[in-house]
């Protein structure tokens, strides 16, 4: 059994690997128009959204818009204080201590 799973944890990095650099590889050699460039920058916070966003709403599968969500609260204090001082480090920081408030001293 553990066999197996080293087996497949070495062929998805490495499956991950020569994808990625076969990609960069075929980018290097391309030029990528303008229009592409505009395009690609918003990929990482679409992504992030998609990741985050259900997380915060509904956090045990179903939408959950009430105070008693904990990760929303945290979510909205944590998104304020990230616009606010633009530190990441910063706001992910104050994020988890927001959440540890929440439950050790709130009870959530």
């Amino acid at each position: 059994m553990e066999t197996e799973i080293i087996g497949l944890i070495v062929g998805i990095a490495a499956l991950t690997f020569f994808t990625r650099f076969a990609f960069a590889v075929m980018l290097k050699k391309t030029k990528i128009s303008e229009n592409w460039n505009r395009w690609i920058v918003y990929i990482p916070i679409a992504v992030f959204t998609t990741i985050i966003v259900p997380s915060l709403l509904a956090p045990n599968g179903a939408l959950e818009l009430s105070v008693q969500n904990e990760y929303l609260i945290a979510g909205i204090v944590t998104l304020l204080i990230a616009y606010k001082t633009k530190n990441l480090a910063g706001t992910v920081i104050i994020g988890i201590l927001i959440i540890i408030l929440l439950r050790v001293l709130l009870g959530f």
